[in-house]
């Protein structure tokens, strides 16, 4: 992955924290969506908006509340779809934190 373009790399790293997060490894996923957020190449907000949801997910999970409400907020801002925001929304509420 190092050899591809910088597009391309942030796709590699995205779907790699999405396959691992299938297969529960924890660790790995958040390196994947973390790699993605460096690169940071793209091509819509709600991908973007996506990977944050993702790394809040992950925080909520090792208990760091404070880390959720960043890529959360970090999220919203983005302005994404409607979908989108409406998950945020969804997980704000299952996870009773406040934004």
């Amino acid at each position: 992955p190092e050899k591809i373009n910088p597009d391309s790399k942030t796709y590699y790293h995205f779907f790699q924290g999405i396959v691992e997060t299938q297969g529960q490894n924890w660790k790995a996923a958040r390196q994947g969506f973390k790699t993605a957020l460096d690169t940071g190449y793209f091509r819509s907000v709600d991908e973007k908006a996506t990977a944050l949801m993702y790394m809040a997910q992950l925080d909520m999970r090792g208990r760091n509340m404070e880390g959720a409400r960043r890529y959360l907020r970090e999220a919203r801002e983005l302005d994404p779809s409607d979908a989108i925001r409406e998950q945020i929304n969804m997980i704000v509420k299952q996870s009773r934190i406040r934004l």
